[in-house]
């Protein structure tokens, strides 16, 4: 097989009565897919071997149990996607009386700097609300995330987590009130 990229998108319903897009790179998925085709090719032949038979059963047994656990990793992913975007959202509108175009771009920029690092939006979003806490304009979330993510990206790179975006903000705000002992995690 090449190794053009998978893509699935599920729709799910949000509480809001709307619907929000997960998408996920399914290599995983493929490998799964592929896994199950050979399988069933086996049947092909002109006699069926019942021990060759209950290997593929097996087989596709695993496959739709790989897949189960692809469904339940991409629904976990769309839940801590949704909580760091209520919290961005709540601490905004109290902190900043933001609007919804002005919280929109915040998450938009964390999407655009997802693109251009390691960090995930949704590691981004917590960090951008803890931030909010400490602010009152839009525009310093817009100057401190990309600085924020570098941090992460050199403390952390890959494993960083929401919990390490909120540790770097609160050592932002320490260092801009002049406390500069900040120690690092």
């Amino acid at each position: 097989m090449s190794n053009a990229a998978v893509t699935i998108k599920y729709k799910v319903e949000d509480v809001g009565g709307g619907f929000k897009s997960i998408t996920a790179d399914a290599e995983s998925f493929r490998k799964v897919i592929g896994a199950t085709v050979k399988e069933f090719d086996k049947f092909k032949k002109n006699r069926i071997n019942f021990s060759a038979l209950a290997t593929s059963f097996d087989s596709v047994n695993k496959s739709v149990s790989e897949l189960s656990n692809l469904c339940k990793d991409l629904s976990n992913a769309y839940t801590i996607q949704k909580q760091a975007e209520t919290q961005l959202e709540t601490v905004m509108r109290q902190r900043m009386d933001a609007s919804d175009a002005e919280i929109q771009s915040i998450k938009d920029l964390a999407s655009a700097q997802q693109e251009l690092g390691i960090i995930g939006d949704e590691v981004q979003l917590a960090g951008a609300q803890q931030v909010a806490t400490f602010l009152t304009q839009k525009s310093s979330i817009e100057t401190l995330l990309p600085a924020m993510n570098n941090l992460l990206a050199q403390q952390k790179g890959f494993a960083a987590t929401g919990s390490d975006a909120v540790n770097i903000a609160n050592m932002m705000d320490k260092a801009m009130q002049g406390q500069t002992g900040v120690p690092t995690n």
